[in-house]
This record gives C-alpha cells, structure tokens and sequence, in this order.
C-alpha cells in the first residue's frame, strides 16, 4: 500500500460526486502513474467502503465526460432565448447575401425571367 493521500470525504457524498469534485487530483495520480487499484484502496481510507477498480473507471470516465444523470435533466434548452433569435436573423442575412451574390456572379440569360 502506498502513502497516497487523498482529499477527505464530504459527509454523505457518493463516489461519483467525489470523483466529480476531486477529478483533478485523481486524474494527476493517474498520470504520475498510480494504478486504479490503488486508487481504489485509497479510497477506503477517506470513508468509502470497498470501491471497485470498474466502479472507480467508471465514476472517472463520467466525471470526465460530464455525464451526470442531474446535469442532463436540468440543462437549459437549446436554441431557446435571445441568442436563436439573433442566429435566425444571421442566417437571414447570410440567405440574402449569398443571393445577391448569386444573381450579380452568374446573370441571368437573355430572356429567361427570375
């Protein structure tokens, strides 16, 4: 067992929240090249009962990639507000210049009408 020492447990926190709050420190020790097992064993010593090594990978992959179950349901709504209505008139704009663009590169052929 190593002398690994990791930040202390905050009252009732699951694993993943841990993880979320402490990825840094964890995801330095992985890079120093401390194993997930050990991690895992430093864990039992800040208040968790016996991590698995596939529970911590896990926690770690999710902390990662910001897949928290409450972050999913609480997100904000896209392509709502002010911002959608200012890309819409970009995207306006942007049709009207690329038609003016269009009629003053490639004219029309005699006789043919719009």
């Amino acid at each position: 067992m190593s002398d690994l020492k990791l930040p202390l447990r905050f009252g009732y926190q699951s694993l993943h929240a841990y993880v979320r709050a402490n990825l840094d420190k964890l995801e330095y020790e992985r890079w120093a090249g401390v194993p997930y097992i050990t991690l895992a064993e430093a864990l039992g010593k800040v208040g968790f009962e016996a991590v698995s090594v596939r529970s911590l990978q896990t926690a770690v992959y999710r902390a990662r990639h910001g897949m928290c179950k409450k972050a999913a349901t609480t997100a904000v709504p896209r392509g709502t507000g002010p911002l959608r209505a200012y890309m819409g008139q970009r995207l306006s704009d942007r049709a009207e210049i690329d038609r003016k663009f269009h009629t003053s590169a490639w004219p029309r052929p005699p006789g043919k009408r719009h």
